[in-house]
């Protein structure tokens, strides 16, 4: 098993390289006002606010406080130093709770609960004080920014004493050396992205753009949006990269074929599209991938999560061992199988991967063209016809529970946190809204945010407690909602099991005549009370405003989680297990983002692509609507027009020229700089290019 490393990490500098080194100093102010004490099973609880729970079973549970801070890209982090405390006795003696094993929301048989785990006798007995260290740290790599996480514990214990203690002051240096050998590229998209990210993030936002200072221009054939498909579905993805670029975005579609044929590094198919997407995240500027298929056209990889609560109890263990993880393409760090062995992230054996995204990942789980073009169908429904009604402002929350009712507090907690224009519908067992038919019929009104909080399995989401009326895959396929279509964000277990021919979350996103435009859910087990605290911060981060993108608001969900991964399997388990399906770079339909069609150009340039061109030029005109003229033609540099073309415009968003390089005589013409210019009655665009 890796082991969290504390107190030491060692910086490895090739010769050559140079470097210098630079130091951050904070200071960390605890006070008992934010402290919290509560009784359970006859233990003391205490708890921080904003804070975690220690969680290795049967040892006292004390609060923590994951901190996240912002240092030069560039940067390699030696060491974190604790240079003064201050502390002060809590008053009073605690009996202070044992950590319990993890408890699975399902299914039935591992929800069982095992045993209540006693106390450790050897540390309760202890006079040694409890956690040993004030501080665990490490760093990761963030979309090419760098930030270290501490990990502080606050609150001691020693237990012979049952006394509690509050470090309320802890002053720290983070020593760093930065490396002026750094070749990273970056996009300004990808910097405002990752930008933006890491500031929500980290604990010094206001040190982030001074942070950067090892980004490079990236090269000609820059790639802002990647789809990666089979070849069969290339002609149906190349629409959703049509209507990227109609966006303003640089995009670019890649068949797992042509990867495998100009990657072979890597043990597998999965590997090898990892090293690619690793090389245009660092010199095409990547920002968005979407997997454009399902698993038997772009692979998967299925990593190993294990939460063990203790050995004696086979109940307290829950092995998620081929879980799917499409994290694996996101953090592009790595490394994800250290050992060579066959089990991919492997909690026990492999060095585990910094768990933070460098490119923002969403899977289009199309198993042929038909699948692929129902998917596009509702792609272009969404961003051109959807509904500007209620709409746009209600999020109807779909919540099935068991009889405990268990989940309504954090379900109306969701509610309280929403913007106030939104209007939130509570649809609760707990108010005879139980069962399948009900829930069938609430998902056809067309809510366009459904957060579900119940059971589930590979075919299934459970609609009560009793676990035995469920939507299966074929029901979500039958969904009515037609325009009307609805983000669902789950905490259930393994909704999200691709491997599964067909999981119930494929269901929604394939469904013919309505379903899901977006899927966030588990691929693995859900966890209580971490999966319902992600499915929570999740629909916060997608309606705080109406700018980020679904995929932007997944990955800051889960990156602001990312630290606390290193130090608890259960939240390295869920970081590998939850994920997205859908287009990554999707706005929230707000009534004002779609492409839709308008009289005549809407403002945005026509573009040529590639620029430069070694083959045909592609002229593409954005945001035509169909039935309008367009010429272009084409100068040399001495001002003659050497080729004109005329078009009648299609219902498509984007209308692609391609031009062979020849004159109007049919002469191929020479490299050199050109001219062109697009008309129509309204609108008049001259730009320059390059044929090489």
């Amino acid at each position: 098993m890796n082991k969290y490393k504390v107190g030491i990490l060692l910086c490895l500098l090739s010769i050559g390289m140079v470097s210098y080194a630079g130091t951050l100093k904070k200071t960390f102010v605890f006070d008992t006002g934010n402290l919290s004490f509560s009784q359970s099973d006859g233990f003391d609880v205490v708890k921080i606010k904003g804070g975690q729970l220690t969680e290795k079973t049967g040892e006292p549970q004390l609060p923590s406080k994951m901190v996240q801070l912002s240092i030069p890209s560039n940067a390699k982090l030696e060491n974190v130093i604790i240079n003064s405390t201050q502390y002060e006795d809590i008053p009073g003696t605690y009996n202070v709770y044992p950590a319990q094993a993890p408890q699975a929301i399902s299914d039935i048989s591992e929800e069982t609960k095992s045993s209540f785990t006693t106390p450790d006798a050897k540390i309760y007995n202890s006079s040694a004080q409890y956690p040993e260290k004030l501080i665990e740290y490490g760093e990761e790599n963030m979309g090419g920014y760098k930030i270290v996480y501490i990990n502080i514990y606050p609150v001691t214990y020693t237990p012979s004493e049952k006394k509690l203690k509050l470090y309320s002051k802890i002053d720290l240096t983070i020593n760093y050396k930065e490396d002026k050998s750094s070749t990273l590229r970056k996009t300004e998209l990808g910097k405002e992205v990752f930008r933006k990210m890491v500031r929500e993030i980290v604990d010094n936002p206001e040190d982030v753009i001074n942070n950067e200072v090892s980004f490079l221009p990236v090269l000609a054939d820059t790639a802002e949006y990647l789809i990666v498909t089979g070849d069969a579905l290339t002609e149906e993805f190349q629409r959703l990269a049509d209507w990227k670029i109609a966006q303003g975005l640089t995009v670019q579609v890649k068949t797992v074929s042509w990867i495998l044929s100009n990657y072979t590094t890597g043990r597998d198919n999965a590997e090898k599209i990892w090293y690619f997407l690793k090389d245009y995240f660092a010199n095409h500027g990547t920002v968005y991938v979407t997997l454009g298929g399902d698993t038997n056209i772009v692979p998967v990889r299925r990593c190993w999560g294990r939460v063990v609560a203790k050995a004696t109890d086979t109940k307290a263990i829950i092995d998620d061992k081929w879980m799917n993880c499409e994290l694996y393409y996101s953090d592009l760090n790595g490394p994800w199988n250290s050992n060579n062995d066959a089990n991919w992230g492997d909690p026990w054996y492999d060095s585990i991967p910094d768990m933070s995204p460098d490119v923002i990942v969403g899977r289009l789980p199309a198993g042929d063209a038909t699948e692929a073009h129902t998917l596009m169908d509702k792609q272009y429904t969404y961003m051109t016809t959807a509904p500007t009604d209620t709409y746009l402002l209600n999020m109807t929350g779909k919540v099935s529970i068991d009889p405990s009712s268990m989940f309504n507090p954090r379900m109306d907690a969701i509610a309280t946190e929403m913007p106030t224009k939104y209007h939130f519908t509570k649809f609760y067992e707990s108010a005879g809204n139980g069962g399948k038919a009900k829930a069938l019929a609430q998902l056809n009104t067309g809510p366009h945010f459904v957060c579900w909080a119940s059971h589930g399995d590979s075919v299934s989401l459970h609609t009560n407690g009793a676990v035995n009326d469920p939507v299966k895959t074929a029901d979500a396929l039958g969904l009515t909602n037609g325009t009307r279509l609805f983000i669902l964000n789950t905490l259930a277990c393994r909704v999200v099991r691709l491997t599964h021919n067909d999981c119930v979350a494929e269901g929604f996103m394939l469904a013919p005549n309505g379903g899901a435009i977006a899927f966030i859910g588990n691929g693995c087990t859900g966890l209580n009370s971490q999966s319902d605290t992600y499915m929570d911060q999740m629909a916060v981060a997608m309606f705080k405003d109406n700018e980020n993108p679904i995929g932007y608001a997944f990955s800051t969900t889960k990156a602001a989680r990312a630290a606390s991964a290193h130090s608890s399997d259960r939240e390295k388990a869920l970081q590998y297990g939850l994920n997205l399906l859908g287009d990554p770079a999707m706005a929230i339909f707000n009534g004002t983002q779609g492409i839709e069609a308008m009289p005549d150009f809407i403002g945005q340039m026509a573009k040529i692509y590639p620029n430069p061109a070694r083959g045909d030029a592609k002229f593409r005109l954005l945001g035509v609507a169909k039935g309008v003229k367009v010429s272009l033609q084409i100068y040399d540099l001495s001002g003659a027009v050497v080729k004109s073309f005329s078009t009648i415009t299609d219902n498509s968003p984007v209308t692609t020229l391609t031009w062979d390089r020849r004159d109007d005589t049919g002469k191929k013409l020479k490299t050199g700089v050109y001219f062109y210019k697009v008309k129509n009655n309204s609108y008049e665009q001259k730009g320059k290019f390059v044929l090489l």
